[in-house]
């Protein structure tokens, strides 16, 4: 699961459920978050290669991570410069500065202990793997939870994180959102940031 979260607010913007970690599906999240809520002016990422190569990040100064200079020769442009988004990467064993971390740690959790993924979830343990009498679930199963929880950790009020105060992430990120000037990506942007 790819995800973007807001560090304001902790709401989940968007995500993708795929195979791997990619930056194909990485660029797909990314552009689709955008197309929703607007541009964003930095992507804070963890150290993901997806969130590392050409397509997300090319063109950016800090291309790559622990490397502050743009690599020399010819190297596409990402989605990120096309959109003219910054982007950062967490500094290594710094899980307390990830909230995108936390936040689907958590998910993670209420989503493996859903009734639904009964004898399906090999454990939380580090290393845990899974053994013959675990029992795969439809792909259309676990994407309708995936969806439901995510809809419900946006939505669930009484949250005092982030200086929410008792609201949900959802109302305070419409909050933040609704102060700040809007960026919505242009059809030209959006074409540039698809090619490959």
């Amino acid at each position: 699961m790819l995800a973007l979260i807001d560090a304001a607010s902790n709401y989940v913007l968007g995500y993708e459920l795929a195979p791997s970690e990619n930056a194909v599906d990485t660029v797909r999240l990314i552009r689709n978050v955008c197309e929703q809520h607007g541009i964003f002016d930095r992507l804070y990422t963890d150290n993901g290669s997806s969130f590392a190569g050409h397509l997300v990040a090319g063109g950016n100064v800090s291309r790559f991570r622990n490397k502050t200079t743009m690599t020399k020769g010819v190297q596409p442009l990402g989605i990120c410069y096309h959109l003219g988004i910054n982007i950062h990467f967490a500094l290594p064993k710094n899980a307390q500065a990830k909230i995108a971390e936390r936040t689907f740690a958590t998910l993670s959790r209420v989503i493996d202990d859903r009734p639904e993924f009964k004898g399906a979830h090999a454990g939380h343990s580090a290393g845990a793997t899974p053994t013959s009498d675990i029992v795969p679930i439809p792909f259309a199963k676990v994407q309708a939870v995936l969806a439901r929880e995510v809809a419900r950790h946006n939505a669930e009020a009484g949250r005092n994180s982030q200086g929410a105060n008792g609201r949900s992430y959802h109302d305070v990120f419409k909050a933040s959102l609704s102060t700040r000037i809007e960026r919505r990506p242009t059809a030209r942007q959006l074409y540039l940031a698809s090619l490959i």
